[in-house]
């Protein structure tokens, strides 16, 4: 009877384990036009410098023009590009080449796990992100 108990905690610690491993980031997409970095902690938690401007695709890279600076936005390999709408998409957040992008984190040069070729220039972590932009 003993073991019967043990085997019930045993199962019970890697259904645990197992559901707590689903949270973990996809790895990169090396076809993808978006920089990218494989994220070590959740979604909306980090630097909260902000990045607001246009989402544009040049030369195979997506770039954030914001007053009139070109930002490579580096985002987690969470986000899946969509060739034919033009867009990436995680966490409930659809963000549209040609639209405005209200996104949180901050400037880096630290590693990169994917950046496109045509990617130069500044970049930007992408730790959060939002339909509207922040208010101040």
């Amino acid at each position: 009877m003993k073991n019967a108990g043990r085997a019930g905690v045993v199962a019970a610690v890697v259904l645990v384990l197992a559901t707590a491993c689903t949270d973990d980031p996809p790895p990169v997409d090396p076809t993808s036009p978006a920089a990218s970095y494989v994220r070590s902690g959740p979604w909306n938690e980090g630097d909260a410098a902000a990045l607001d401007g246009l989402l544009q695709l040049v030369d195979g890279c997506l770039v954030v023009e914001s007053d009139g600076t070109t930002i490579v936005p580096v985002f987690p390999s969470d986000f899946a590009w969509d060739s034919r709408a033009r867009t990436l998409e995680a966490f409930g957040l659809t963000l549209t080449v040609g639209e405005q992008v209200h996104l949180g984190g901050g400037m880096t040069s630290g590693p990169v796990e994917h950046l496109p070729d045509s990617c130069s220039g500044e970049q930007f972590l992408v730790q959060s992100g939002q339909s509207e932009p922040r208010e101040g």
